[in-house]
């Protein structure tokens, strides 16, 4: 199945604000069928953003899903530097 991108050590790094179960749920829709739903789960993890969020996107480029792997790239391009 691969690398876990969240392995538990990234808890205390992820935002207080936003839970870790959050995030993985805004990742699993990043693969959604529908377009929208991808969409809205990239802008959201954009939003999001931090070390967590950004090592998560580079994991999800070697997404088997193409769309996976695209909102990916939209979003690592989308977000603002750390």
């Amino acid at each position: 199945m691969g690398v876990d991108r969240f392995d538990g050590s990234d808890q205390q790094a992820a935002d207080q604000e936003t839970p870790l179960l959050t995030i993985r749920l805004l990742f699993n829709e990043l693969a959604h069928g529908n377009k929208i739903r991808r969409e809205l789960a990239r802008r959201e993890l954009v939003a999001i953003g931090g070390p967590v969020v950004i090592r998560a996107l580079v994991c999800e480029l070697g997404s088997r899903a193409l769309e996976a792997r695209w909102e990916a790239a939209k979003a690592l391009e989308e977000i603002e530097d750390i």
